[in-house]
């Protein structure tokens, strides 16, 4: 595997548990609702993240984790 497929790999790769109970601990929320992978830059993985939250509703944020090779 070449250093760009690494990176197309990484890029595509969904959030860790980790990562996502840290969004849900800087919400407020409750539980991670889904995920979906959204086009990003070259060095960037984006995923929108839909949570539902403790006082009620749900919200999506935008999740950019940067990718090294």
């Amino acid at each position: 595997m070449d250093e760009g497929q690494r990176a197309s790999m990484l890029r595509a790769a969904a959030p860790s548990a980790d990562t996502l109970a840290w969004v849900c601990e800087l919400l407020g929320a409750t539980h991670v609702v889904d995920t979906a992978e959204m086009p990003g830059g070259s060095a960037a993985a984006m995923h929108r993240v839909r949570v539902s939250l403790r006082a009620g509703g749900q919200v999506e944020v935008a999740l950019r984790r940067y990718v090294l090779t």
